[in-house]
């Protein structure tokens, strides 16, 4: 495909596959750029985070980053937006050779309800991987996405705890994601006050190409 930017540029974007990878070229007057990922070829599943009556819950996908950093984040966002705790879950955690602190990829959900726009500035304010705060644009379900179910030799996401205090019980949560949440995962329990009465969510199955 070949367009023309508003200079008059040639603008394009190519996707295609070469010995199990997948080649992105993007090409205008100002920028060039070459991606090569490996083919998703893997098939695991998670759970999204739409609720039946169109709202969110707020998902967060971190990537090689310190735990500490990610506890210390969600405290604040829970202060400044009046959220629920945050349950946090790792899919790979080690002691860092450098520092001596825990780190490595992380989950983090609060089950409090927001707008899709109002979730999307939620994640501007976060170290999330930049790739995962775009992703409900190019799903086909118009939603974010956790894995829950193992994928290849990796076990599914461990549950760590809760982050943040118990407060601002009285928002709107769903009930759904917390039903799913305690069946796949020995959550601690917090006393909500204020349960949407939905009982069902979208659950999605996809392939990935880390093993």
């Amino acid at each position: 495909m070949c367009l023309k930017d508003s200079e008059g540029g040639v603008k394009m974007k190519l996707k295609f596959n070469w010995f199990k990878r997948r080649i992105i070229i993007v090409s205008n007057s100002k920028t060039k750029f070459i991606s090569v990922v490996k083919k998703p070829e893997m098939e695991t599943g998670g759970i999204t985070s739409r609720c039946t009556d169109g709202l969110h819950v707020i998902f967060l996908d971190y990537d090689n980053i310190e735990r500490w950093i990610i506890e210390d984040e969600l405290k604040l966002l829970q202060h400044y937006y009046k959220l629920t705790p945050f349950y946090l879950f790792t899919t790979k955690e080690e002691t860092s050779e450098v520092s001596k602190n825990l780190c490595g990829n992380y989950h983090a959900i609060c089950i409090s309800k927001f707008p899709i726009q109002k979730v999307s500035e939620i994640q501007d304010r976060t170290h999330i991987d930049w790739k995962y705060k775009g992703a409900f644009r190019i799903s086909r379900y118009k939603t974010w996405v956790l894995r829950q179910l193992p994928k290849g030799e990796r076990d599914k996401p461990q549950y760590l705890g809760l982050v943040g205090k118990h407060i601002n019980l009285d928002n709107e949560v769903s009930q759904a994601h917390l039903s799913i949440l305690k069946t796949i995962h020995d959550i601690d329990i917090i006393d909500y006050k204020n349960l949407d009465g939905l009982t069902e969510t979208f659950l999605t199955t996809y392939n990935t190409a880390v093993k």
